[in-house]
């Protein structure tokens, strides 16, 4: 139905996001129909809005753009990060931690992720499929962080250029210690740190009195979060 890659990038086009997001619903059984009915809505509001010039596009002399294809946000959508963004500084940017709650979803399931900037960039149109998303930015596949999130389905996503060079998950770090093994801190306010230890709990009910919490309100709802600086919306 249209381009899966962008023709100045190296990640996936929105289309591309969009046939990936199919088949990860597939894979968590929602029935074929549902699924067609969010694509077929999702590809009708397919837009462009100005230019786009992606990491392969600004290696060259001039720089090469295309059109920017955007496909509508999903609205409602509550974001939290535990403050490890992407650097360009950086070698890696292991560590990196999201959780998208999304009641609008059309069901109820959990979807954790380990992967890089492909399915990041798909986190909105997933989150019209998944009640609850976390998305790890890893090379590895942590039992620990399955055991907590209890998900009904795990997606491992790696780009080839990242398996010239691969560590067994056997010597996997503790995803909670990535940043600061790299020397990157997590940072997150008391609203953020209540999310993730509700969606992190193994299934238990976590009860902010007990550590003499004072819960905030319900924030309003927020925007979907941004894309990573310089990578495509």
């Amino acid at each position: 139905q249209g381009r899966s890659y962008w023709q100045t990038d190296t990640h996936w086009a929105p289309m591309g996001l969009l046939a990936i997001a199919e088949r990860i619903a597939q894979e968590a059984g929602l029935p074929p129909a549902t699924i067609e009915a969010v694509a077929s809505d999702l590809a009708a509001r397919l837009t462009v809005k100005g230019d786009f010039v992606g990491d392969l596009g600004r290696k060259l002399s001039p720089p090469r753009g295309e059109p920017r294809q955007v496909l509508p946000p999903h609205p409602g959508t509550r974001v939290h990060e535990n403050g490890v963004g992407h650097d360009f500084t950086q070698p890696v940017n292991d560590g990196r931690l999201i959780l998208v709650e999304s009641p609008r979803a059309v069901s109820d399931r959990i979807l954790l992720i380990f992967g890089d900037s492909y399915l990041f960039h798909g986190l909105d149109i997933l989150s019209r499929f998944f009640r609850r998303i976390l998305f790890t930015r890893t090379r590895f596949f942590h039992e620990e962080m399955v055991e907590a999130a209890r998900p009904h389905l795990v997606v491992s996503q790696m780009a080839e250029r990242y398996m010239a060079s691969a560590v067994s998950d056997l010597s996997a770090p503790p995803f909670w210690l990535i940043p600061w093994l790299l020397g990157r801190s997590q940072k997150m306010d008391l609203e953020t740190a209540l999310a993730f230890t509700r969606a992190l709990s193994s299934g238990r009910v976590f009860d902010p009195a007990s550590l003499r919490i004072a819960v905030p309100a319900p924030a309003a709802e927020g925007p979907v979060h941004p894309p990573e600086p310089g990578s495509p919306s």
